[in-house]
């Protein structure tokens, strides 16, 4: 009972990592189903960050929680004292208030708990905001400054992404990765190209979550940055017969393919082949074969 609580708790702020930043489209069905399950489970958390998270992402995706067990009056009383207030606990719990205060946003007419919480939770916000510093303070400052509910998902994803590039471990693997990039050479050769790095950095951190995969995050980023470029450049720069020559030359995957090529291919083709190779050469022996074959077949 406690792992699967756990394992709810974790795909919760998947969920909400994954829907700040901007790429809940990637994941529409693991999503769906995630909810699915947490609402069924109706399992009872003790601390005001899990239970108001659930609140939030249950209401935005339109799941019953008005009434019943899962509704604001009911999960929230036990976070009350005995006159009916919330409890003095909770103002030192500042992702617990950070968290109560956006799901209460969410409330709908006649749910005067929710309208209470937003008073209760703006006031002790306030007043330690200037205590706080880092990512939690900065979220909360702009938090107050405009709620969740109130803003543009795909505006606030800048933020988010900005705010998690203040983690110094992410900030760390990123400069590796930038270096990486600006050592290929390739964007000068692309303009047209979107600058994805961050954004398939953070993408690929849904995916592979723990640190053990922090290996095969860092391999999948540059696989995909550079299958971005394809991508762009069959949307915006490649002629019929150019992205012909381009698609064999990706079936042959050989150098000597790179001849038939227009000049302006020539580049990108040249470090997919360089980076898979440099990946099968990571991998230790009994990996090589099946999963650079593998990805060799996907690109």
């Amino acid at each position: 009972m406690l792992n699967k609580a756990k394992e709810s708790v974790e795909e919760m702020i998947m969920i909400d990592e994954i829907q700040r930043l901007g790429l809940a489209y990637h994941f529409e069905k693991e999503i769906t189903d995630a909810l699915e399950h947490i609402y069924d489970a109706n399992v009872d958390y003790g601390d005001l960050k899990t239970v108001t998270l659930r609140f939030r992402l249950l209401r935005e995706e339109g799941y019953n929680v008005s009434s019943g067990e899962l509704s604001p009056l009911n999960v929230l009383n036990k976070f009350k004292d005995k006159e009916g207030n919330f409890k003095n606990g909770l103002r030192s719990d500042v992702e617990g208030l950070l968290s109560l205060y956006e799901a209460a946003f969410y409330g709908t007419h006649g749910e005067d708990i929710l309208d209470e919480a937003i008073s209760f939770t703006k006031a002790h916000l306030s007043s330690l905001i200037t205590h706080l510093d880092g990512p939690l303070g900065a979220q909360v400052g702009h938090a107050l400054e405009l709620p969740m509910r109130k803003r543009i998902p795909r505006l606030d994803a800048r933020f988010y992404i900005s705010l998690l590039q203040q983690h110094k471990q992410l900030n760390d693997v990123l400069l590796e990765l930038a270096k990486w990039w600006k050592d290929i050479g390739l964007t000068a050769k692309y303009p047209y190209a979107r600058d994805r790095l961050v954004e398939v950095y953070l993408w690929m951190l849904t995916i592979y979550v723990e640190p053990q995969y922090a290996r095969a995050r860092n391999m999948a980023v540059k696989i995909f940055k550079l299958l971005s470029i394809i991508d762009d450049t069959f949307d915006v720069d490649g002629k019929f017969e150019d992205l012909k020559l381009f698609t064999d030359a990706f079936q042959r995957w050989d150098l000597s393919a790179m001849e038939q090529l227009p000049e302006y291919m020539r580049p990108i083709y040249h470090a997919v082949l360089n980076t898979v190779n440099e990946i099968e050469n990571e991998l230790l022996p009994g990996e090589k074969f099946f999963r650079t074959d593998l990805l060799k077949h996907e690109v």
